[in-house]
């Protein structure tokens, strides 16, 4: 099963640390820093790894809901046959206006 893993620039050491998680439990991660080099088209290369992905962990801190790439990526994802649509950002919001200070995950 092959994620993706969606977080906002500010949470780096909290995607790595998820992302090696979920490897040692033997799921292949599509991380962004692995999968996108200097000079490749940023949304093609998001778009390919939302299409190649089985599913879509979404690290929802407070940072990730200023993230416009995070944003982007929930907006996006339903666009995939797979992919729910409780990823519409609307319900994204809801969720993290309901906890103060929320760090987790959201798993689509």
């Amino acid at each position: 099963m092959k994620v993706f893993i969606s977080h906002s620039s500010k949470d780096q050491d909290l995607a790595a640390r998820v992302v090696s998680s979920l490897e040692k439990s033997g799921l292949d991660v599509w991380y962004d820093k692995r999968e996108i080099l200097p000079g490749d088209n940023w949304a093609d290369k998001i778009a390919q790894g939302l299409r190649e992905s089985d599913a879509m962990v979404v690290l929802l801190t407070p940072s990730a809901l200023e993230s416009d790439s995070v944003n982007w990526d929930i907006d996006f994802a339903p666009g995939f046959p797979g992919y729910s649509t409780i990823c519409k950002r609307s319900q994204f919001q809801r969720m993290v206006l309901r906890t103060k200070n929320l760090t987790g995950l959201l798993i689509c």
